[in-house]
């Protein structure tokens, strides 16, 4: 499924992991982002992702971890994409048929309606819910 993708959605989650280095999953993450880094996959973030993944950094004033943040989300095959009409009428589906929070399912409205082969995530709740688009449970990959 993953090997034919052309365009990935990240959750808020697998992004820290990648920045922050959590292992394992920075390990199964990393040659996704290679293959975003040499054009060969396109990345999607919701602009809620790029919110909550600079929270922390703010918070402890760490400039240059906002900084990497930046850079990474500005690299040209990476789209933030803003919630627009179409991704919250979407959400609000999402969120009456699975009950998720409103984050969550901007996040996972942001992936369809962008045209995403799929979601990378670690939200066990998404990941047990969500059916409009495959859902890679991280705590699953990087165990296969």
């Amino acid at each position: 499924m993953i090997r034919d993708a052309r365009r990935l959605c990240f959750d808020t989650n697998a992004l820290i992991y990648l920045l922050d280095r959590v292992k394992p999953y920075c390990d199964w993450l990393d040659p996704l982002f290679a293959s975003v880094a040499f054009g060969e996959v396109g990345a999607v973030f919701s602009v809620v992702t790029e919110a909550e993944v600079r929270v922390k950094p703010l918070r402890d004033r760490r400039d240059e971890e906002i900084d990497r943040i930046a850079a990474l989300l500005a690299h040209r095959n990476v789209d933030v994409v803003i919630a627009d009409r179409d991704i919250a009428r979407a959400a609000s589906t999402i969120r009456a048929d699975h009950n998720l929070g409103l984050p969550d399912s901007l996040i996972v409205a942001t992936a369809i309606v962008s045209g995403c082969d799929a979601l990378i995530g670690n939200d066990k709740r998404c990941a047990s819910r969500v059916t409009e688009i495959p859902y890679i449970y991280l705590e699953e990959a990087v165990k296969a």
